[in-house]
């Protein structure tokens, strides 16, 4: 029987294997808490990646200082001022390249994103993992974050999207970049500047709890405001706010008031056993009707404007 013939057929194996992380170098300016005095020489930074620590470096004469690390897209890492008399932490996700640019500021949690998304809560979770150190001025817990200092900011800069999808915890927000919300609650223990970004609010609920606070909402709206101060502590609205669900007014005493500016609520407007009132203006805008309740509680001057 003749030999059967059979053409030849190449074979191409290709062989899979991770692409390797490539060393990138993370750098960036330290400053004091006005975001323009330079923190000055010999400053430790360190760099953590995934929850791990990588490498640490001093800063120069001018505030600046580089580090580098093997980065992936995808990383989460930090960056935070170790044992000095400033304290800055910086978070974002890696693009696998340079970061020059990572700057740090003393008294803030600075949220950024480098690999075209938006920062969340479980990418600031990340960054940390099992990584601990009293100096990082942020902690997760149950999916929430709490940014630590009575004087620390939970800054968003421009160019960058936080969101969170969690709860908030902070003494102050200043938003210049865009925060987009959910249906969490952000407390806050101090003031809230909006007038230089975005906020879009979802059906999150904004609360204002501790001592004199200042909102300035710029062109942003809320869903629901919820104010609770300390007694005899006061807060001051810039310009005006609208609030797209629920106003609820509720101080720790009569002392306790709203001062300056506009609410413009389109929901309901609760008022607490104590709240002072004060000399804001409340207007009820809704479409539709709107209750307007108190259990003891005084509130500021109102006008029905629908």
């Amino acid at each position: 029987m003749p030999a059967r013939l059979f053409p030849a057929v190449a074979v191409l194996i290709v062989a899979m294997f991770p692409v390797a992380a490539s060393a990138a170098t993370v750098s960036g300016n330290v400053y004091l808490n006005n975001r323009t005095s330079s923190a000055g020489a010999s400053k430790t930074v360190f760099l953590v990646v995934n929850g791990a620590k990588v490498d640490e470096a001093q800063t120069d004469g001018a505030g600046f200082y580089t580090t580098t690390a093997a980065l992936s897209a995808g990383d989460r890492l930090l960056v935070f001022l170790d044992n000095e008399s400033q304290e800055g932490t910086s978070v974002t996700v890696s693009d696998g390249t340079d970061i020059l640019d990572l700057d740090i500021y003393d008294d803030h949690v600075v949220t950024r994103h480098d690999n075209g998304g938006a920062l969340s809560i479980a990418d600031m979770d990340a960054a940390l993992d099992f990584y601990s150190d009293t100096d990082i001025l942020y902690s997760v817990v149950a999916g929430a974050v709490t940014v630590i200092g009575g004087g620390t900011r939970l800054y968003v800069p421009g160019g960058h999207t936080f969101t969170p999808g969690n709860d908030v915890s902070t003494a102050y927000v200043e938003i210049e970049g865009t925060f987009v919300a959910g249906s969490e609650v952000i407390t806050l223990t101090r003031d809230w500047d909006s007038s230089a970004g975005v906020f879009t609010a979802g059906t999150s609920t904004i609360r204002f709890t501790g001592t004199d606070a200042t909102y300035d909402p710029g062109s942003s709206s809320c869903y629901n405001l919820f104010v609770e101060l300390d007694a005899s502590d006061d807060l001051t609205i810039s310009g005006t706010v609208t609030v797209d669900n629920t106003l609820f007014l509720n101080g720790a005493d009569n002392g306790s008031d709203v001062r300056t500016g506009t609410i413009d609520v389109a929901g309901d407007v609760i008022v607490g056993v104590t709240n002072g009132g004060g000399t804001a203006l409340v207007r009820l805008t809704g479409a539709g009707s709107q209750t307007v309740s108190s259990a003891g509680g005084w509130l500021p001057h109102v006008e029905v404007d629908k």
